[in-house]
């Protein structure tokens, strides 16, 4: 049971003889959008401390200054540190660049800028 009385018309509610004056009400508003976001980093399988080791061992004697190493003489000098493949095989010149393209490959795709896209904004009154 209310012991007051509201007066629609003047916005005023009494209780006991005070009256009180409420502010404007505003409209109710609906906002609605689309959000996309695209990323690549929500799947990341990371290496191990092995392959990572070997990747990181490529790219520096690839990449040297003077006389970058082929593919094959990397196998060598891997067979010959006693090195092998992170599935127990002796490294031949295949596994090598298997290394090196795939180990790119995933610096790219976890480097790649995400993509996010609001799409149209529609307001309406409820």
């Amino acid at each position: 049971m209310t012991r007051g009385y509201f007066n629609d018309t003047a916005k005023l509610f009494c209780y006991r003889g005070i009256k009180k004056r409420y502010p404007k009400s505003y409209p109710s508003l609906l906002v609605k959008f689309n959000y996309t976001t695209v990323s690549s980093r929500l799947w990341d399988v990371p290496y191990s401390e092995y392959q990572q080791y070997l990747y990181d061992r490529v790219v520096d004697l690839r990449s040297l200054k003077v006389t970058p190493m082929s593919y094959l003489k990397i196998a060598e000098l891997f067979k010959s540190e006693g090195l092998l493949t992170h599935s127990g095989k002796e490294f031949k010149a295949t596994h090598v660049f298997s290394i090196y393209k795939k180990g790119k490959v995933r610096e790219e795709r976890l480097n790649r800028p995400d993509i996010m896209e609001v799409g149209q904004v529609t307001i309406t009154q409820i």
